[in-house]
């Protein structure tokens, strides 16, 4: 009796009992709320995303919750909202969101309390600095003085920084504090996976006169510009752009420095192994133009192998071409190879050369010894360019002015436009060599005045130390005190005055001095003695009139 009673109790409370209450009572212990589950994705409810978590019920991540296909694809980390949501049939009510950032908040904070690196992406730029997107939901302030590059679109870029305040939501950090510790990292498995001569992947991150700095993964590798391109004309600009995708060639490692040499050019065959075989000497051939600097402009011969026309073999007649107008970039044109020095990768070429040389057809009526006039081009330090026909110039230097005069200035004696008639000293066709004089169109009187020539010349000048006499006109000479005077006293304003007529000795005849020194002394006395030879003890000594007369 009371056992049927006891029973009759019971199934009075069980229809007594809430269906949220049995729901409560079946729940396992591991999804209370706030609990971290893992689920599986298997379908989907409308908008809402189902899970397999483990239970006999699917559990439910709503549909505003928008989780990307990728992650759906692999178990996922989930936080539980409330076990058995009456909203969603029962079912234990979940957030993906909620466990993100739950679990990217402790990776931070381990982050932060080890000093390690974490990766983000720039969202926005905001006064002083920018805000760095670090996952989860999180976001962090970069003062601008902690950017390590600065950059025209920075939003996007993805950084490596350290935290360096974390106080609740607030979180600091610096990219540049980071850099350290990331490039040592990176550099190590660089270093450990590459050798030289392997290929990397990289994307151009800066550009510099010397060459481009290339991101191969965390560290950065330099393309000398001369590892560039296998042709050495054009800028480094028209052959890389800035994030740029390369593909290179690992030329050096230092692993002290972590210093990484590249090479773009090496990626492809060297063209410059075949030019001595293709290209000879003196072979007339056509070229494209390109870029043209002030020594000269760079032609295209074929891809990888550029040739220079120097300014200088342009044209016969005119040194200074315009070379921009003379050749547009882009023109073919045809040329004379004049060198070939493959292992430089250097070709010279000339235009010139195509018509013959005025200079070789000039020899045979330019020779040295030979008049010739010209007009003075310009005026220098060490003489004059002198223009004898439409291509050919000659040079007529300081030493070749005059005999004896060391003009110091030619611009006091030549000026630019004069016409005038000079004498060639030397003319070499193949090195276009003209070397021209002025002071040759008269004979050179060191040679006409040699030592011991008997010379008559008149007082120009008297000077204390001696007189200047000219021996004819243009042609000075000099006769020192002590060879006029017959005593030591004498003075020489008192035996000779300017226009006196004298009769002297070459003593000294110096050209490279500009120097003849006469002596009038000497000339009386060997006059003297060949008087007292005539009329020797023997003979009949000579009448007064008779010495006179021969003096």
């Amino acid at each position: 009796m009371e056992e049927a009673k006891r029973q009759q109790e019971s199934v009075e409370d069980t229809e007594n009992i809430t269906m949220e209450e049995l729901l409560k009572e079946s729940e396992p212990a591991h999804l209370a709320p706030g609990r971290t589950v893992k689920g599986v994705f298997v379908r989907k409810s409308g908008e809402d995303f189902m899970f397999d978590i483990g239970h006999k019920r699917e559990a439910v991540v709503p549909g505003a919750e928008i989780i990307p296909e990728e992650m759906l694809l692999s178990p996922m980390k989930l936080r539980v909202i409330h076990p058995n949501s009456p909203a969603h049939g029962g079912n234990p009510l979940l957030s993906w969101k909620d466990g993100a950032r739950d679990e990217s908040s402790r990776n931070l904070k381990n982050s932060f309390d080890t000093k390690s690196p974490v990766e983000g992406v720039v969202a926005r730029v905001i006064k002083g600095g920018c805000i760095v997107d670090l996952g989860g939901g999180a976001e962090a302030f970069m003062p601008g003085a902690h950017t390590l590059r600065k950059s025209d679109k920075p939003v996007g870029r993805q950084v490596h920084c350290i935290i360096i305040e974390m106080k609740s939501d607030n979180i600091v950090v610096s990219e540049r504090l980071a850099a350290d510790i990331v490039r040592e990292k990176a550099a190590a498995e660089i270093f450990s996976k590459y050798a030289v001569g392997d290929e990397v992947e990289g994307a151009v991150v800066s550009l510099a006169k010397f060459g481009a700095f290339v991101d191969i993964g965390g560290i950065d590798g330099l393309i000398h510009v001369s590892d560039v391109a296998w042709s050495g004309g054009g800028k480094l600009e028209d052959h890389i752009k800035v994030g740029q995708k390369l593909r290179v060639k690992i030329l050096a490692m230092d692993t002290a420095s972590k210093k990484i040499s590249l090479g773009l050019k090496q990626m492809s065959a060297d063209p410059w192994s075949k030019v001595a075989d293709k290209y000879k000497v003196g072979d007339t051939v056509e070229c494209v133009t390109g870029n043209t600097t002030k020594f000269g402009v760079f032609c295209r011969m074929e891809d990888g192998v550029d040739g220079l026309i120097h300014v200088s073999e342009v044209d016969w007649r005119n040194p200074n071409p315009e070379l921009s107008k003379v050749f547009p970039k882009g023109t073919v044109i045809k040329v004379k190879i004049l060198s070939v020095d493959a292992a430089r990768n250097k070709i010279s070429l000339s235009v010139k050369h195509l018509t013959p040389s005025p200079w070789e057809s000039a020899a045979g009526s330019i020779k040295a010894g030979s008049e010739v006039s010209g007009v003075v081009m310009r005026v220098t330090p060490f003489g004059a360019v002198v223009k004898i026909s439409d291509a050919i110039e000659g040079t007529l230097h300081v030493k070749n002015l005059d005999w004896f005069k060391k003009i110091s200035n030619p611009a006091s004696i030549l000026k630019t436009g004069q016409e005038i008639k000079l004498r060639v000293i030397e003319f070499d066709p193949k090195q276009q060599r003209l070397e021209l004089s002025l002071k040759h169109l008269n004979g050179n009187p060191f040679e006409k005045y040699k030592k011991k020539t008997v010379l008559d010349c008149t007082v120009a000048k008297v000077t204390p130390a001696g007189v200047i006499v000219e021996i004819e006109p243009g042609v000075e000479g000099f006769v020192p005190k002590s060879e006029i005077a017959r005593k030591k006293g004498d003075e020489v304003s008192e035996l000779v005055k300017p226009g006196d007529k004298l009769r002297g000795v070459v003593m000294e005849s110096d050209a490279t001095g500009r120097r003849i020194e006469i002596s009038v002394r000497k000339f009386e006395i060997e006059q003297e003695k060949k008087l007292l030879a005539k009329y020797s003890a023997d003979k009949p000594g000579p009448r007064l009139e008779d010495l006179l007369d021969e003096m």
